[in-house]
Parts: C-alpha cells; sequence; structure tokens
C-alpha cells in the first residue's frame, strides 16, 4: 500500500489548503493512504503571523486558527490528526538543544542524527 502525508501549517490560508485538498482527495482516488497532520499550536514560531507583516501575534492565534482550519479540513472530509499526537513531550527540549548548539556559519552543514539537514530543505 502507498502512504501520503500532509502537514500543512498553511491551511488558514484557503489557497494554500484547496490545492492540497485536492492532492488529497487524488491520491485517494489512485489507491493510496492519506493522512492529513494539522498544526496545534506546536510551534513557538508561526508563518502565519509574522510580526514584521501583520503585527504582534495575538494570544488567541492558535484558537482561531485551530478552529478554522478544522472546519475547513471537515468541510472537505479530509481525516485529519493533530500534530501533538506525534511528539514526545521531550521533543521541544531536544530540537531546542539542537538548534542551540549549530552556528550560523554552520547551517549548511548541520547533521541531526547523521542526517545532512541542509540537503533535505528546500523552499518554495
Amino acid at each position: 500500500m502507498k502512504k501520503v502525508l500532509f502537514f500543512s501549517p498553511y491551511a488558514f490560508w484557503k489557497l494554500h489548503g484547496l490545492y492540497e485538498v485536492a492532492l488529497f482527495h487524488n491520491f485517494i482516488h489512485r489507491g493510496f493512504t492519506a493522512d492529513y497532520v494539522y498544526c496545534n499550536g506546536m510551534f513557538s514560531e508561526c508563518d502565519l503571523y509574522w510580526e514584521a507583516t501583520v503585527g504582534p501575534r495575538p494570544s488567541c492565534a492558535c484558537e482561531v486558527c485551530q478552529r478554522d482550519v478544522g472546519a475547513f479540513l471537515q468541510q472537505y472530509h479530509l481525516p485529519t490528526d493533530p500534530l501533538s499526537c506525534y511528539a514526545d513531550p521531550q521533543d521541544k527540549l531536544r530540537a531546542q538543544s539542537f538548534v542551540d548548539a549549530v552556528a550560523d556559519q554552520d547551517l549548511l552543514r548541520a547533521e541531526f542524527l547523521g542526517y545532512p539537514l541542509s540537503a533535505r530543505v528546500t523552499t518554495s
């Protein structure tokens, strides 16, 4: 069985969410098993609330985002799981320790558990 995992921190923006909905249903139609994981407030930084573009992140940002994204995904019949159900409570501490240990000049050579990170990261 072929599997596809969708993770989108951008489903709050409907244009991002709609193409993911289309891809999700296309994979299902083609016989894949697909799971959709949504952000549920696990990140200290959020691309939806950049202070430089929209001002300070409001205290209710995560609640509003989760409510709207949940309703949006439900409308298009996507089964979802919150990202936090896949995270060990210690993951944040391990990640922060790793980030703190990497100097800026070493970012392109950084490895985590032997995996070269810059070879696996791409931007849109």
